[in-house]
């Protein structure tokens, strides 16, 4: 069994394990190395698996992740467009528009939070390149979904759950208003932000380091071999070609980096998220308290806002108002999240590419936990850039591949005896 076999290599010294798996796993990194780049989606059937063939336009090197980046992109331009187009009607009627033609605004709303997000980053991502060229998509996939973790939480929990649930069914939004309701989303959501931003300064003033710990300049490079630990197969299964793959390794579409996968991306963004959505719940708590507290102001903000010009009124009650605070906070996040690549310093459309892996100072600068934090040293690694059937970045390797094949290598003796001791307690209770 496997299993036996995984205790039994446990069980050998660090010098004789290495001995015995070298000359092997050198022999199945050099097979895996000259694989092609996965293009078959593997699912569970009848308790086996059945492999579907990638349809052409999705596989990565004919710019499947592209694709499936453009249909974000067009659809928040359509969004935005849609919001705009609901709210000028709105401004031309003098009355919020609910015929049919409208009755997707309802839903296309709950994106407002996300839209100045998605279309700031489809700008970073050619603009915050050295090389003028586009981040490849594992690089890109990872810096929007860091930027969109934040947003997210607020929009969905308080624009969505809470709205419905507390001010339509509760009825407080009867007692509130309906132009006080409106404020309550985006006024929480700057609130929210300022306080984090607020308690994260505190954080590193009273403990002199940062709330969020060491945070990596990059997402590292892209893996040749990856290990996939399973105590069911042999060790030599454990070794398959690299690199990680989104949305899942038995659906390869989007080549990910070291750090880019979806574990990685959370445990990243996964405190700032957290935060920024507590700190919006407990405005948009205070907000309605205040609201229910003190009617009369409620009152007199009623009536200031009833003094405003018509179209102010329309741009309230259509909601465009939170996209124009995403719209203020969404540079922001961006640059406080944004992890660079590297800087090509050869021609941009070469099949093979030399690269050091170095960020720009500016956007080391603004990754940092604070804008005052010292810059880290630059590390320089030589890579290799592969690009796709376009003559775009696909994905970027070690030039080294023998220390990439030693780190794997190391990577591999850890696994072994980390999973052996695992299901130590199993095999001692089946030897019984």
């Amino acid at each position: 069994m496997a299993s036996d076999e995984l205790a039994a290599l446990a069980k050998l010294g660090d010098a004789a394990l290495e001995a015995t798996l070298k000359k092997e796993f050198s022999e199945i990194c050099t097979r895996r190395h000259a694989e092609e780049l996965a293009h078959e989606v593997r699912l569970p059937w009848k308790g086996g698996e059945k492999v579907i063939q990638l349809p052409t336009g999705l596989k990565c090197k004919h710019g499947g992740p592209d694709k499936i980046f453009r249909v974000a992109h067009w659809f928040a331009v359509f969004v935005l467009v849609y919001a705009c187009a609901w709210s000028f009607t709105a401004i031309h009627r003098g009355t919020v528009p609910d015929g049919a033609v409208w009755q997707l605004a309802h839903v296309t709303k709950l994106g407002y939070p996300m839209v100045p997000v998605i279309l700031y980053c489809w700008f970073c991502r050619y603009e915050f390149n050295n090389n003028h060229q586009r981040m490849t998509p594992g690089y890109y996939f990872a810096n929007l979904k860091m930027a969109l973790m934040p947003s997210l939480g607020p929009g969905l929990i308080i624009g969505a759950i809470l709205k419905f649930l507390v001010l339509k069914l509760g009825g407080v939004g009867d007692t509130l208003g309906e132009t006080y309701s409106e404020f309550l989303l985006p006024v929480a959501w700057l609130m929210g932000c300022v306080g984090w931003y607020v308690y994260v300064l505190a954080y590193k003033w009273r403990h002199k380091q940062s709330i969020y710990g060491h945070v990596a300049p990059d997402w590292g490079h892209y893996e040749r071999w990856v290990i996939k630990p399973d105590p069911s197969k042999k060790w030599q299964d454990w070794v398959v070609k690299g690199p990680h793959w989104l949305p899942a390794d038995n659906v390869p579409i989007i080549p990910a980096a070291e750090l880019g996968t979806f574990e990685g991306i959370a445990q990243a963004d996964m405190l700032r998220t957290k935060g920024i959505t507590i700190c919006c719940l407990v405005a948009w708590s205070l907000l309605i308290i205040f609201g229910l507290w003190a009617p009369s102001w409620i009152n007199k903000f009623d009536e200031t806002c009833g003094k405003l010009h018509p179209w102010m009124q329309m741009l309230i009650h259509t909601d465009f108002i939170n996209i124009l605070t995403n719209t203020l906070t969404a540079p922001i996040l961006v640059h406080r999240t944004w992890r660079c690549e590297p800087v090509l310093r050869d021609a941009p459309h070469h099949k093979s590419m030399k690269a050091v892996w170095r960020a720009t100072k500016f956007l080391r600068h603004i990754t940092t936990s604070s804008l005052k934090e010292p810059l880290q040293e630059e590390v320089s690694h030589a890579l290799l850039v592969e690009n796709d059937e376009r003559n775009y970045p696909l994905i970027m390797m070690v030039e080294d591949e023998q220390s990439e094949r030693d780190a794997c290598f190391k990577e591999l003796i850890q696994e072994i005896r980390g999973t052996a001791e695992k299901i130590k307690p199993a095999l001692l209770q089946s030897a019984v």
